[in-house]
């Protein structure tokens, strides 16, 4: 996954455009909840700390991103909440590095100004996560996503 500015031109990519922030203590917050509602849902008992092959741990957090899958390659959902993921091998776990809303969807629905995105971003976040996310942090950014990498 990789967050850049400008446009895509591979047919292969998809580009799309959230309002969030770069913070790993909510990616961790939003994947500790994908963990424990998976385990729920599933009668599993997995930990992010567990100590399971690398093997093992790569194929939970591919069910758990294939359950909870967002709208885009490389996101996962829980409510309006979009959690951009990466797997960290040194750490062997999935990591949420960016979280967000999706622009397009706000925007289309009410013709909201991105102050007023922004505000929805920071209501999610609290209602999803339990988390105060502080306004200045919020802004616009641009994924490109890809399965070819």
């Amino acid at each position: 996954m990789k967050i850049r500015n400008g446009f895509v031109s591979n047919s292969s990519s998809s580009s799309f455009c959230l309002i969030g922030n770069h913070n790993d203590e909510l990616g961790d917050e939003m994947m500790d909840m994908l963990v424990e509602k998976y385990n729920k849902d599933q009668g599993t008992n997995f930990s992010r700390t567990s100590d399971k092959s690398e093997e093992e741990k790569q194929e939970f957090y591919s069910d758990v991103v294939g359950m909870y899958s967002g709208p885009y390659y490389g996101t996962v959902k829980i409510d309006n909440l979009i959690g951009v993921y990466y797997f960290d091998y040194d750490e062997e776990r999935l990591r949420i590095e960016t979280t967000g809303i999706r622009l397009s969807d706000e925007f289309e629905e009410d013709d909201l100004t991105v102050g007023e995105i922004k505000d929805r971003y920071i209501k999610e976040a609290k209602n999803v996560l339990g988390t105060n996310v502080d306004r200045v942090d919020v802004t616009l950014i641009e994924v490109e996503s890809s399965n070819e990498w």
